[in-house]
């Protein structure tokens, strides 16, 4: 399944880099939990784990490659995209499209998730 949500952002943000590096916006797309080790979070200790398989840039965009799995579920294998959109220079929306199956149909589906990802424009129209 796939989702496009919308926000809208204050003039002042530009460009992703306004949200900060592209690994650091990745972070935000992993579990968070209360580790003080470092260590993040694992299916033993908190019953949820993100890892993050790659990332890249597409179109100006930040674009990530990744699986969540969650104690007694199956694994699931997710695509995202960031983009700002701007008008006249400014930020106008922050766009954020996600794909997502289990991970044992990714193999057959990655092909049109990449084309999903490449179809995206940050055109305003």
């Amino acid at each position: 399944n796939g989702v496009l949500p919308f926000q809208p952002l204050a003039a002042d943000y530009t460009s992703l880099g306004s949200f900060g590096t592209q690994q650091l916006v990745g972070n935000s797309l992993m579990p968070q939990c209360a580790d003080r080790s470092g260590g993040g979070c694992t299916l033993e200790g908190y019953g949820i784990e993100g890892k993050m398989l790659g990332t890249d840039t597409l179109k100006g965009a930040y674009t990530y490659d990744y699986t969540i799995q969650q104690t007694g579920k199956a694994p699931r294998h997710l695509r995202t995209l960031f983009a700002v959109q701007t008008e006249e220079g400014r930020g106008r929306r922050l766009v954020t499209l996600t794909a997502q199956c289990y991970e044992s149909k990714y193999a057959g589906l990655k092909p049109m998730f990449q084309k999903v990802l490449e179809s995206y424009s940050t055109s305003l129209k």
